[in-house]
């Protein structure tokens, strides 16, 4: 076993320390030593000191950085929460509201009371009322959120997924919304005049032509006086497009200058001398029809450089590897989570083109995977305003979902037995009788004469009426149904229609037509027959039945669960602090 020397060597050290002192200061009562020491004790000193004191100094620095950092440590955890008393003990002082652990502070009631307010069914209500009927609103909620969490229901695997799932949405919409510019008529308008040769469609010639049958008289046109002079046919093209001119006429153009003559041409066995007026004039696609493919292609092109710059600082942190068409995060497989919620946020114009190239698409989903572990992991990596205002909404929405948790655990509970909806039939007869009734049929036409003339058929064959309502009625509720008023809207039916059926007998039109309750059309009406009194059976109402159970027994369960909550956590409210609001 080696022998620590350490001690040894620390006399040593100060040994020789205090014997340079006296040395340095000639201090009497110290030997002027080191002449009393042996050369090789005083070279074995040395060796000692310069082998050992690197190390030990090194230990020594490493402890003090060590103490330094805890003790930093210690200092911003007393400042911490020195701050959260400091902040809690504010909204205890201000809070409205407390219900068990939650407090409602003024700030907060203000902005609860003034969408609570914008309601149509408060908004009649005076001040007064509107506040208390706030404060009973805010009881429940947060005696149910309360309960929710004394379960620990917000630790479930199931509710952190879905948590997260919303503030990744959240943030990359607000992300997106606050740091990637908007794209403007005068950044369209700049696109489209900088990259003006994507969108050329040819080019505009302007010319006159001189014509005739004969190529003598056009051989006499020797100059530009001549053609001017000339008593022969002439034509003048200002702008013409390249897709209607001849070839030849292009050719000749091309090589000319401006007030210069073509040599005679023939076309469509006519002869063609050509004076350019001005050098010929590019055309392009008109901007109003490519506004809406550049508006597509800057926010695509904006949006994936925005991306790109955001997660580039971000993969150096992570060891990246690609494997075919996908990439690894330290070693894990990337899921198309990242992806999933892009198609929630994202505009189509963006995602269409990238979805279906693999790379790209996998490229895309790295992008989004790091910036959402940098989310989860470093949120002071962003901008401050996005996400605060993503936790903000991610606090709402972690509420609302504690609350649909607990409903759809309690929804799930309810059972309801095929005895229970036998029961229910047995207990309950007169809800199954089905009351005695007229059914009758319409025939709605908006014009007088052709009315008349659907009449006249309806007439001739009543059992062909319902064949006519499909074929004439314009009113759709009924007419595909053969025209039964049961589809109809009741107050479409006019007093004059009911009394007109009680004259008919069964299968019997009526010889009149009957003017439309708007003025806008006439009735032909058909008493088809009297429906008798029956008592619907237990199988054609069982389905409808367990769902009407199912769902009296599912708002009664969370209407328990809500009053023994409100029971629970009574609520506490400042008088005064609600009164000067």
């Amino acid at each position: 076993m080696k022998q620590n020397n350490n001690p040894l060597i620390f006399t040593l050290i100060f040994i020789l320390f205090v014997i340079q002192l006296s040395q340095i200061f000639q201090l009497p009562f110290l030997p002027k030593a080191p002449h009393n020491l042996k050369q090789a004790d005083q070279e074995w000193i040395l060796s000692q000191v310069e082998e050992k004191l690197p190390i030990l100094v090194q230990k020594e620095i490493g402890f003090q950085i060590h103490e330094l950092v805890m003790d930093k440590i210690k200092l911003n955890e007393k400042i911490t929460t020195a701050k959260s008393k400091l902040v809690n003990s504010s909204k205890v002082a201000s809070s409205v509201l407390k219900i068990g652990n939650s407090i409602v502070d003024k700030e907060l009631f203000q902005t609860k009371l003034k969408s609570f307010a914008e309601k149509p069914e408060n908004k009649a209500k005076a001040k007064v009322d509107l506040k208390n009927s706030l404060v009973s609103e805010l009881h429940k909620h947060y005696a149910v959120i309360e309960s929710c969490k004394r379960e620990d229901m917000q630790k479930s695997k199931d509710f952190l997924y879905k948590l997260q799932r919303f503030q990744q949405k959240v943030f990359l919409s607000e992300l997106i919304r606050n740091k990637v510019k908007t794209i403007s008529p005068s950044d369209v308008e700049k696109y489209y005049q900088d990259n003006l040769s994507l969108y050329e469609k040819g080019e505009a010639y302007s010319f006159v032509a001189l014509q005739s049958e004969k190529r003598e008289d056009l051989m006499k046109v020797s100059s530009v006086d001549l053609f001017d002079q000339s008593a022969l046919t002439k034509s003048v093209f200002k702008e013409k497009q390249d897709s209607v001119i001849p070839y030849s006429f292009m050719q000749a153009l091309n090589t000319l200058k401006p007030n210069q003559l073509s040599p005679v041409l023939r076309y469509n066995k006519l002869f063609f001398i050509l004076k350019k007026t001005k050098e010929q004039q590019k055309f392009y696609t008109p901007f109003t029809e490519v506004l809406p493919f550049i508006q597509k292609h800057l926010t695509h092109s904006r949006i994936r450089n925005f991306l790109q710059k955001t997660s580039n600082p971000i993969r150096f942190k992570y060891s990246i590897k690609k494997t075919d068409s996908s990439y690894t995060i330290d070693g894990k497989d990337i899921l198309d989570h990242g992806i999933t919620i892009a198609k929630e946020i994202l505009p189509p114009a963006f995602l269409g083109p990238i979805i279906n190239i693999p790379e790209e698409k996998s490229l895309l989903n790295l992008q989004l995977s790091l910036i959402f572990k940098e989310l989860s992991e470093n949120p002071s990596h962003f901008d401050s305003y996005v996400t605060r205002q993503t936790s903000i909404k991610t606090s709402e929405y972690k509420e609302i979902l504690l609350i649909q948790s607990k409903r759809d655990q309690l929804f799930q509970a309810v059972k309801v037995s095929e005895q229970e909806i036998k029961d229910f039939y047995t207990k309950n007869p007169n809800r199954f009788i089905q009351t005695k009734g007229e059914l009758s049929s319409h025939i709605f036409v908006s014009n007088r004469s052709k009315a008349l003339e659907v009449l006249n058929l309806s007439l001739m064959d009543s059992n062909n009426f319902a064949a006519l309502a499909k074929q004439h009625s314009e009113e759709s509720k009924t007419a595909q149904f053969g025209g039964d008023m049961r589809y109809l809207d009741k107050k479409s039916i006019t007093p004059e229609m009911n009394a007109a059926v009680k004259t008919l007998s069964e299968g019997e039109v009526y010889p009149k037509l009957i003017e439309s309750t708007s003025k806008k059309g006439f009735h032909i009406l058909k008493f088809e027959k009297t429906l008798p009194t029956e008592v619907v059976s237990f199988d054609k109402v069982k389905d409808k039945l367990r769902q009407w159970i199912t769902e009296k027994k599912q708002a009664l369960s969370f209407s328990e669960f809500i009053s023994k909550a409100i029971k629970k956590y009574p609520i506490q409210v400042d008088q005064n602090e609600l009164a000067s609001i």
